[in-house]
């Protein structure tokens, strides 16, 4: 009969491995399974090749003080704490994309370190553009939610990661995040299924 069993999960199967392993089980009553599997996109990493850390703008770029450092300041008869100046970080990861001329590939652009996370994350916002040998904008995203991919031609092409936090220090510790892209395939390569793991090895 058709497939009725869909895995929720995608199916990875890194450079090292040369295989994954999937399991199925049926706690009511027995089946006959006849998996089929195609990979469908390819994913790269990329290292930054460039960075520059510095303060952000004065009159937008600052934490208030908290009521304390107010009062304290205060007490003191000092000058009004103008509050914690914010440090912002640009990571530039550049990519070619190769085949046919005029041909468009799907490319999503994560960073898996950071994804998912809002307020247990370390920064204070991490904002991501792409854009083509023109410097024109063609998508940009954040560490929160998966992008739309975006459809790219043959050519050149830099990513560039905003990272902002008070802490410099913080920021220097993060200037080799690796950044993920995610190239669809046109045409799906079709993958052997095994019952055995010594027949995939």
């Amino acid at each position: 009969r058709s497939p009725t069993l869909i895995s929720s999960q995608p199916i990875t199967i890194t450079a090292a491995s040369e295989f994954a392993r999937l399991g199925a089980s049926t706690p009511l009553r027995a089946e006959k399974l006849n998996p089929v599997c195609s990979l469908k996109s390819v994913r790269r990493a990329l290292r930054p090749q460039d960075s520059d850390i510095n303060l952000g703008s004065v009159e937008r770029d600052v934490v208030p003080p908290s009521d304390a450092e107010v009062r304290a300041s205060n007490s003191q008869q000092s000058s009004t704490a103008i509050g914690t100046q914010i440090y912002e970080m640009r990571l530039r990861y550049k990519f070619s994309i190769e085949g046919e001329e005029g041909k468009e590939i799907p490319v999503r652009p994560s960073f898996p370190s950071l994804f998912n996370q809002l307020y247990d994350s370390p920064l204070d916002s991490q904002l991501w553009a792409l854009e083509d040998g023109n410097s024109q904008i063609l998508g940009y995203g954040g560490a929160i939610h998966h992008a739309n991919p975006v459809s790219l031609k043959k050519g050149e092409y830099t990513l560039t990661l905003l990272l902002r936090h008070p802490d410099r220090y913080v920021l220097e510790q993060m200037k080799d995040i690796p950044c993920e892209l995610s190239l669809s395939l046109s045409d799906p390569l079709v993958c052997n299924v095994y019952d055995q793991l010594d027949k995939a090895s």
